[in-house]
């Protein structure tokens, strides 16, 4: 869900089906649900968001706030998509979320992010590799409670915090597979986990194939 499988300057040459058009353009964000006729300008930022969690249900214009955030999301996504980092993947995901909770957050009130929010991601990024780092400990050290910062995250973002450092990890991890970078026990210690083993179970359970066979099935497909 809310994956980027496109971001660019320009119109893309085809869209998969259940995907959402979003053009950013003039200060305001068009989203076009999958099978909406695309605009006829070619200029501004465009994305296509797979699946994405949305309260929209129809074509809709959403009017950027002051401070330019959904331009800033926009930009860094198309950054992202045509880099070649190793964090590739997982920015696109993280963004993909972030877009999405925007739009939906904008739908009903001209409001962006919460600063604790922003802070837990910004850790979440920092951290995507360091299998050491705890993001329950960060929690705790925060001065909310915990339940609280999960449910906040939860309500401006769509899943957990847990939830979003693993599928940005499991994204890291598949991109890395897919590249052969190393051994499955290397690529999850390489992509923060811990745990092989875990890894194996989480991987498998989010793309239908054990890890090891996960490059196979990319090539064949």
């Amino acid at each position: 869900m809310n994956e980027i499988c496109y971001a660019g300057h320009q119109p893309p040459s085809e869209a998969p089906e259940d995907a959402w058009l979003l053009v950013w353009r003039d200060g305001c964000v068009t989203a076009l649900p999958p099978g909406s006729p695309p605009p006829e300008a070619a200029d501004g930022l465009w994305l296509l968001l797979s699946q994405p969690i949305l309260v929209l249900r129809e074509p809709t214009v959403i009017r950027d706030d002051a401070a330019g955030c959904l331009r800033g999301a926009f930009e860094a996504a198309c950054f992202h998509y045509a880099s070649q980092l190793p964090e590739r993947a997982s920015f696109l995901s993280l963004y993909g979320m972030l877009i999405s909770c925007y739009l939906s957050a904008y739908r009903e009130k001209p409001a962006a992010l919460s600063p604790v929010v922003y802070g837990i991601l910004e850790a979440i990024h920092a951290h995507l590799r360091d299998s050491t780092w705890s993001l329950e400990e960060h929690l705790q050290s925060l001065p909310f409670s915990y339940g609280y910062l999960r449910r906040l995250f939860r309500r401006e973002i769509g899943v957990t915090p847990h939830a979003c450092l693993t599928e940005a990890r499991l994204r890291l991890a598949a991109d890395a597979l897919a590249q052969r970078e190393g051994s499955v026990t290397d690529i999850a210690h390489a992509c923060g986990f811990r745990d092989p083993l875990y890894f194996s179970r989480v991987f498998k359970a989010r793309y239908g194939v054990a890890p090891s066979f996960y490059a196979q099935r990319i090539k064949d497909a």
